[in-house]
């Protein structure tokens, strides 16, 4: 009988520290979910202070050492259990109806004179570019060569 009733305390001793665990972890959640979002909020002041400052074109170098840092601060998404990524998120590809943000950085195909020429070899006809809008009407971009070189057209 004594042995039933030590059962009984130390799985309702378990149960209470594993409530508390969970709570705990909860609230490391929270407290890291908050940090995130205080980073993130950080790195769009830092782009738009660099974009509006700095100068409009980088050296090559340049360009891709930031393009570099940018990669290593992509935004994390934390989902609940069973819930779904959003569009672009990890393998998630884009939807159709969502058009890209102007100041978003894209690969962009640009339509070159020789149609043959531009789909044998597609890595000549795309750019880094930064849209600059979009027009529904027509289902086109307006963006503008992040990697322009002066002269060069």
């Amino acid at each position: 009988m004594a042995l039933i009733l030590t059962i009984k305390v130390v799985k309702s001793q378990l149960k209470s520290l594993y409530t508390q665990a969970i709570s705990e972890a909860e609230h490391q959640k929270a407290t890291l979910m908050a940090a995130l979002e205080k980073v993130s909020e950080i790195r769009a002041l830092e782009y738009k202070l660099r974009t509006h400052v700095g100068p409009k074109s980088f050296r090559r170098g340049v360009l891709m050492s930031v393009l570099q840092e940018n990669a290593k601060s992509i935004p994390l998404w934390i989902g609940k259990p069973g819930e779904s990524p959003p569009a672009l998120c990890g393998a998630t590809g884009p939807s159709a109806n969502i058009p890209a943000d102007p100041g978003d950085h894209v690969a962009a195909l640009v339509p070159e004179p020789d149609v043959a020429a531009a789909a044998c070899n597609l890595s000549e006809g795309c750019i880094l570019a930064e849209v600059v809008s979009y027009n529904p009407d027509k289902e086109i971009y307006e963006v503008e060569d992040v990697d322009a070189e002066e002269g060069k057209m």
